[in-house]
């Protein structure tokens, strides 16, 4: 592995407002990345790179390391860009816009990371989504904050601090123009229950722009229940939330006997196994028939991830509804939507 010179890379680009002096800086340490881990352009037909020799996910780890290092400088007008995105002001440093993969890297990463998925899919286990739901909604009934989270968990898909702090969920209606992806409206079918989602953590790009999301249940359910948490369990917005310890546990208590432990994972359920039991629930409800969406594709869209590669949705394809399973789970939605 190569050893990453962040801090010296860090002290060289600090002083640097030239956008040419920080584009040349950025490049020579890639190219010091790339001889370190041997990372070669393999040359196409038509003359450009269309792939590499070696594994271009270990840059990808690399090159995360150093983006997150640059994300932490103090931004000033000369050193940083500021754009317009979707009616979002959005500032960042000039040197995240040259640090990065290359084309011809990230189709190296997305193919790997493809073929894992396809070697692992066999294994992932099936689960009675209907109970799963129902359990989740029993949990916003009760009158304790950890068990209305872990409710939260699986039918909004949400982590921990967007469910206790910074998250946000809206009505949207088809004018509403501020999705982050134009994409996942064209893969979303037509459903009940969506909403528009608004302070995610753990941004890649520093974006933090609103999108639309699917949900397992009413908006105003969902609403009801994290206007409770925020008035009867106030979080400081400068720590971390509290309660993930309780929070373990309560998934274990009360998801166990229905919620399955993906093969070769932990050893307990885990709040994450619930976000993954979400995207698999929305994968057979609200993807949209006839449309050319793969499901790491589609989980990539619902949870907000804005990296290049599928690493990080490809880490919720925990779980696959058997046919029975997704029978079942479509009559019981297909019941609400006539309720409705």
């Amino acid at each position: 592995m190569a050893l990453a010179r962040i801090d010296e890379f860090i002290a060289r680009l600090q002083p640097l407002t030239r956008q040419d002096d920080i584009k040349a800086l950025c490049y020579l340490e890639l190219d010091y990345l790339r001889r370190e881990l041997e990372i070669k352009p393999i040359i196409g037909e038509s003359g450009y790179p269309v792939s590499c020799t070696g594994d271009a996910r270990r840059l990808k780890t690399q090159v995360s390391q150093y983006r997150k290092a640059i994300e932490s400088l103090e931004l000033t007008p000369k050193n940083s860009i500021t754009e317009i995105k979707l009616g979002q002001k959005i500032q960042y440093h000039k040197a995240l816009k040259y640090f990065n993969l290359a084309d011809y890297e990230k189709v190296d990463v997305n193919q790997r990371d493809r073929n894992r998925v396809t070697k692992d899919k066999s294994n992932r286990p099936s689960f009675n989504a209907v109970e799963v739901i129902k359990k989740a909604l029993e949990l916003l009934d009760s009158g304790s904050y950890i068990s209305k989270v872990a409710g939260l968990y699986l039918l909004t898909g949400r982590r921990h601090e967007e469910i206790l702090v910074t998250g946000k969920i809206d009505k949207t209606g088809l004018t509403c123009d501020l999705t982050k992806s134009n994409s996942l409206d064209q893969w979303l079918q037509d459903g009940i229950f969506f909403g528009l989602f608004s302070g995610q953590v753990k941004t890649k790009k520093n974006e933090a722009i609103p999108y639309k999301i699917p949900l397992l249940a009413p908006i105003e359910t969902i609403k009801n229940a994290i206007e409770w948490l925020r008035v009867n369990k106030p979080q400081d917005p400068n720590k971390r939330p509290s309660g993930s310890k309780e929070l373990g546990l309560k998934v274990r208590k009360e998801y166990s006997d229905i919620l399955p432990i993906p093969s070769g994972k932990e050893l307990y359920l885990s709040p994450h196994n619930l976000r993954s039991a979400y995207c698999a629930i929305c994968w057979q409800l609200y993807r949209c028939e006839g449309v050319n969406c793969t499901e790491d594709l589609f989980v990539k869209a619902i949870m907000g991830h804005t990296e290049d590669s599928l690493e990080s949705a490809q880490s919720y394809l925990d779980y696959e509804l058997k046919q029975d399973d997704q029978i079942a789970l479509l009559d019981y939605w297909e019941s609400l939507q006539m309720r409705d």
